[in-house]
């Protein structure tokens, strides 16, 4: 995340496409002499690439955008409540994982709808700028 959001604010200053390549030739160099950090740097060049995607205009890509803010923000807090109540239920890791998603994605839907509808909690909005 770290390495992404430097990439994005230096953005003007590389060529997109022979960055991300070098990076991704780099990563696979590293992958295949079991050296460290060719995820790092595998992920930087799939994110300079991401970087190069342009859409058109949409009001649900606004929405997709908003939801997995709120769902970056909030699935570390239902993964930990879940495994708060792990010791109580036996829950496979599969069984985790689904129940977090299906939680955290529930939950970001509806502080969502909330913050948009309920005016005390427009304040919010600014943790998803």
């Amino acid at each position: 995340m770290t390495a992404g959001a430097i990439l994005y604010k230096i953005r003007h200053m590389y060529h997109h496409i022979s960055t991300a390549v070098i990076f991704l030739i780099t990563s696979i160099f590293l992958y295949i002499f079991e050296l460290p950090f060719y995820d790092i740097i595998g992920g930087c060049a799939f994110f300079i690439l991401a970087l190069n995607i342009s859409v058109p205009s949409n009001p649900l890509f606004l929405t997709l955008r908003r939801l997995s803010m709120w769902i970056y923000y909030l699935h570390m807090i239902v993964v930990f409540g879940i495994l708060q109540l792990m010791p109580t239920y036996k829950m496979t890791l599969l069984q985790i994982f689904i129940a977090a998603s299906l939680m955290t994605l529930l939950l970001s839907i509806l502080i969502d709808y909330s913050q948009r509808k309920i005016y005390g909690l427009r304040f919010l909005e600014v943790l998803i700028r």
